[in-house]
């Protein structure tokens, strides 16, 4: 039996395809600033691992908290060295401090992981959407006699998120 694989030379059509289903959850999102490749993408066959540029400064303002004081002067000047897996990281009460209410801390980071998944949805459904061409597939070990039952669309992941300034 052949092994699973996937051919990570994406074609210029394959990159079209993010770019568009991005473009897309960004007019939905608008604290979607951008994203790009993650660079453990190639180590997974199944899924395919993107980083996320996000304002953190929208994002906290969008349920009335704030990004962290000891991580404003980080995330403006080096936004690039400062990427996290989770987008509740840097948020703090509004005015900036932490918030070790663990109960409070609970909500936070459930809000922000729950806006996390809608948007990993709303991208995947979107992604199955595009034609053929424009997916980025792996393809199954398993055999079929049906024509392109092994061709399988990747599933979008979020890596990390990462300040955009």
């Amino acid at each position: 039996m052949p092994e699973p694989r996937r051919n990570n030379n994406f074609t210029k059509k394959q990159l079209r395809g993010l770019d568009m289903v991005f473009d897309k959850a960004i007019k939905k999102y608008p604290l979607i600033k951008g994203w790009r490749l993650s660079p453990i993408y190639e180590k997974y066959l199944v899924n395919l691992y993107v980083d996320i540029y996000i304002d953190f400064f929208e994002l906290a303002d969008k349920f009335g908290y704030g990004v962290l004081n000891y991580w404003k002067k980080d995330l403006l000047q080096d936004p690039e060295n400062h990427s996290v897996g989770t987008m509740a990281s840097y948020i703090g009460n509004k005015d900036g401090t932490p918030n070790f209410n663990s109960s409070e801390r609970d909500e936070i980071f459930e809000k922000y992981y729950n806006l996390g998944r809608e948007i990993n949805e709303y991208i995947n459904k979107l992604y199955i959407l595009l034609p053929k061409e424009y997916i980025i597939h792996w393809t199954s070990s398993f055999p079929s006699d049906i024509p392109d039952d092994n061709f399988v669309p990747v599933l979008i992941s979020f890596d990390t998120y990462i300040q955009k300034n």
